[in-house]
């Protein structure tokens, strides 16, 4: 695609890709930007597509003025993986900024996804910018902070170690037990945890007399306070206690008061805690961090049929009947509810009861839990839709690890 004298498309040569992720690299990374370009190209080696066609680039009479990356990644939504499009490293030169590149070369990105057939994306976002682009908030900040005298009265009946290569199996299977069913959480495959690999050295792993894996926590690394980013274990009283206990004698060691651990509310650590004292926190971030937008809506809502079955017959709305319309800026879908299933539909059902107009980042949130149908009023929902729309889009805890950060 070209615009104006800006030439929009993926990087085609060795050569343009080098410079394309150089220029990610020193602006992205600054000081630490020999280390930054080695993890850039050690992540292009297990995702061989970032090595062309995946990263995007707008250049103006032959140099690279903008770029970013495009991840071809799964996130789950309830029971349903989805394919997605993950942005990073997005960046323009100085000299070239503010000048409508990033912006052509964003909305190119986005229909390139299109043509792939990928129908969501999602990224890491600064403050107050993608919004533009119709990307909306979906992630939460959630903290469970217990202090470390509360932690001093926790003991270990188990053993804790350093994790191995070895470990990566049981952990694969932990992760999965733990957000197999978590909104917005990443299907790790075999590139995800090539790519986590290198960060071992900061995991340790709860083990029984038999060395198996019967939990692990992933540690920050971080220096002016205790955080564990990741806590995958098994629902058991002993790993529980062996955990806290652990993460107790930690925080004596680093001088800390207080242990940070990045679950949300209705994780097993966290409810396991409402037993001592602690704290759960959830901050809202508005038009920052995680974000996403839909791509094709009748592409998502075919592949969520299952989830939005399941919901409904989970509610109080399992026998419910009908056909509604939901009509967003990118396009609009038809459902139809009968028999405890919701089917899709492209074309206008001969009875159709109303419409629910929104905006595809509304319903964004919705599908992901961020917000609630409930939360919705008349000017989106007509008064015979509310209660199906509270059924099929209620509220969750949408988690992403921050280990899974790209």
């Amino acid at each position: 695609m070209a615009q104006g004298d800006v030439e929009i498309r993926s990087v085609r040569t060795d050569e343009e890709f080098r410079k394309a992720i150089d220029l990610q690299a020193r602006l992205m990374a600054g000081a630490g930007y020999l280390d930054y370009l080695d993890k850039m190209q050690r992540e292009a080696e297990l995702w061989p597509a970032l090595k062309r066609e995946n990263v995007r680039v707008a250049l103006l009479n032959g140099r690279i003025v903008s770029t970013f990356r495009l991840f071809p990644l799964e996130i789950r939504i309830g029971c349903v993986t989805v394919p997605i499009g993950g942005i990073n490293n997005v960046c323009s030169h100085p000299r070239y900024r503010k000048k409508g590149h990033m912006s052509a070369l964003l909305e190119d990105g986005i229909q390139c996804m299109r043509r792939s057939g990928i129908p969501m994306s999602m990224l890491h976002g600064i403050p107050d910018f993608y919004y533009r682009f119709g990307y909306a908030s979906v992630g939460c900040d959630y903290k469970l902070v217990v202090q470390t005298r509360t932690l001093a009265g926790f003991s270990k009946s188990l053993r804790v170690r350093k994790a191995k290569q070895a470990d990566l199996p049981e952990m694969r299977l932990l992760y999965d037990v733990t957000y197999g069913e978590r909104t917005c959480s990443l299907v790790r495959d075999d590139r995800v945890w090539n790519r986590l690999a290198p960060e071992l050295r900061r995991v340790r792993v709860i083990v029984d007399g038999s060395n198996r894996v019967r939990g692990y926590f992933w540690l920050a690394n971080r220096r002016d306070y205790f955080r564990v980013t990741e806590v995958c274990v098994e629902h058991n009283e002993d790993v529980m206690r062996t955990l806290l206990a652990e993460c107790g004698r930690l925080c004596r060691l680093a001088v800390s008061g207080e242990a940070r651990f990045d679950v949300p509310p209705d994780h097993h650590l966290a409810v396991y805690c409402r037993g001592c004292d602690a704290v759960m926190e959830t901050r809202y971030k508005h038009n920052r961090d995680w974000m996403m937008r839909i791509v094709d809506v009748e592409e998502l809502l075919s592949v969520l049929e299952p989830e939005l079955s399941r919901r409904l017959q989970r509610s109080r709305l399992a026998g419910w009947h009908g056909s509604f319309g939901i009509e967003t800026d990118i396009g609009s879908i038809f459902l139809k509810v009968a028999d405890g299933t919701v089917r899709c539909e492209p074309t206008r059902p001969r009875r159709l009861s109303q419409t629910v107009r929104i905006s595809q980042s509304v319903l964004c949130q919705l599908l992901v839990g961020y917000r609630s149908g409930a939360e919705l009023g008349g000017d989106y929902v007509p008064a015979k839709l509310r209660e199906i729309v509270a059924a099929l889009f209620p509220l969750g805890n949408p988690f992403i690890s921050p280990e899974d950060m790209f």
